[in-house]
């Protein structure tokens, strides 16, 4: 069974959203600001926003060994744009905390001054990124001095070579040295995110070795790191 929950849209200070009738959408409490109501009348606070669609890895679930062909950098929002449509999410639209994605955005050149830009905007907005972390290790201090709070750091394995398939790049020492020099500059609690495949990286879900690898690092014992698997279809899906 599948539901139907409509894209969230902007509430006026009524109560009433567009194209929905105030029958249809429960009453947002007195007092509650105007912001981002889906139908049924619940208010979305977090905004996810890609940088851009470029990316150094090929993963198999996610791009072909080719790569894709990337947007114009016309089509991708500047620097100036994105700190506009943040100020309009968290002074309009009830925004309270950020995620920046791509792609992958350390490969985008002025990822510190937006993010410094976004943090003089909004000392108080928690900022986060979801990054493959190769390059994270030479950027990690800069990212932190800049105003980012944590990171996200996607990891399918510790397999180097069921990494090297599914991502098609020998770069998981780079990934491993990234995720340390997260932790080691502040940027956590620092979550790890695994796409679980049957049959390719399964058996190191937790409690197998990805798991016992995550509570085995200094960072995991002491709170600071969290992995989190994610279950896909079978391989190809």
């Amino acid at each position: 069974m599948s539901v139907q929950l409509g894209m969230p849209q902007p509430r006026a200070e009524d109560g009433s959203g567009a194209g929905t009738s105030a029958a249809q959408v429960p009453g947002r409490p007195a007092g509650m600001p105007a912001g981002l109501v889906d139908r049924y009348g619940r208010r979305a606070t977090d905004m996810r926003l890609s940088l851009t669609d470029k990316c150094n890895l090929r993963c198999t679930y996610c791009m072909p060994a080719e790569g894709l062909e990337w947007l114009s950098k016309q089509a991708v929002m500047s620097a100036e744009e994105i700190v506009r449509i943040v100020r309009i999410g968290v002074d309009m639209l009830g925004v309270r905390e950020l995620r920046l994605t791509g792609g992958e955005p350390l490969v985008r050149a002025d990822l510190m001054d937006i993010i410094s830009a976004l943090r003089h905007a909004h000392p108080d907005l928690p900022i986060s990124m979801t990054t493959n972390a190769v390059g994270l290790d030479k950027k990690a201090a800069g990212l932190k001095a800049a105003g980012l709070s944590r990171i996200n750091v996607s990891l399918d394995s510790l397999h180097e070579e069921t990494f090297t398939q599914l991502t098609r790049r020998p770069f998981l020492n780079k990934v491993l040295a990234g995720v340390d020099a997260a932790w080691a500059a502040g940027l956590g609690p620092v979550k790890l995110n695994a796409v679980l495949m049957r049959g390719i990286n399964d058996v190191e879900s937790p409690p197998c070795w990805l798991g016992r690898w995550t509570a085995a690092t200094s960072c995991a014992s002491s709170s600071r790191c969290r992995s989190t698997p994610t279950t896909a279809g079978p391989a190809g899906t």
